[in-house]
């Protein structure tokens, strides 16, 4: 493979770490205000650029449309014009409606009150069980590459989704250090794994998931980043991954 198209695909297994390691720390807490504050930057410039998002999935555009509707509540610099449950939202208010909307959209309060936990056996298994054979499934495909991402969330099952995503954040960055190493076969290797536990795992579940987010989230802001996120993942298995294959050696 010339050097042009080893930088590319090194460029490219970076920018994909990038929003993959991203999306997995969106799932595992509330988002602060520095957090909103870059997540509105990406926000309006993406809008700015959205003839050039043509080839994207729809649902990416749909999770933009949301999100910049929630930002454009800001009056200014010092609050919001928003309200939750008819309570007025400001500066200072807004990080705890934030906390308290992502407790109850993502710990699975009541099924009558919220989505279930986001961990995949919950919503691919018949009996909603967490812990069990699917989670197992999970649990080896990450000691199969070294990995114990349990840790960081002590007590979360490993099909937990921000594991699955910061999975998938490691894989291509090492595939990213295999361009750059030039070890064609590796990086086909971690190509070839990322494509695969998109399909097993998460192109199968997150959409259930996503669903759910968007009929339960009274902010707007998680329904747009479950949008954004599902598009993503169904826009890098199609289209990133598509046709990868090991190439001899």
């Amino acid at each position: 493979m010339d050097h042009p198209t080893v930088v590319k695909s090194s460029e490219l297994a970076r920018a994909r770490a990038k929003l993959y390691g991203l999306l997995a720390k969106v799932y595992v807490e509330p988002p602060d205000l520095e957090f909103l504050g870059l997540l509105e930057e990406w926000v309006v410039l993406q809008m700015a650029a959205r003839d050039s998002l043509q080839s994207l999935p729809d649902q990416i555009g749909r999770g933009l449309v949301k999100l910049d509707n929630f930002f454009g509540n800001r009056t200014g610099s010092n609050g919001w014009k928003g309200s939750v449950n008819d309570t007025p939202l400001d500066n200072a208010s807004l990080p705890e409606a934030i906390s308290i909307e992502f407790t109850r959209l993502f710990r699975g309060v009541s099924p009558h009150y919220s989505p279930l936990p986001p961990y995949e056996s919950v919503y691919l298994d018949e009996e909603n069980q967490a812990f069990g054979e699917l989670s197992v499934g999970v649990q080896r495909e990450y000691r199969r590459f070294g990995l114990d991402l349990t840790s960081k969330l002590p007590g979360e099952p490993p099909d937990h989704l921000s594991f699955e995503l910061e999975f998938l954040h490691i894989l291509c960055t090492r595939e990213a250090e295999a361009w750059e190493n030039s070890d064609e076969v590796k990086a086909h290797t971690f190509l070839l794994a990322e494509r695969q536990f998109l399909r097993t795992h998460l192109v199968n579940w997150v959409p259930k998931l996503g669903e759910k987010i968007r009929e339960f989230d009274r902010l707007g802001i998680f329904a747009g980043i479950a949008d954004i996120t599902e598009g993503w993942l169904a826009f890098d298995y199609e289209e990133n991954l598509q046709g990868v294959e090991l190439p001899l050696e």
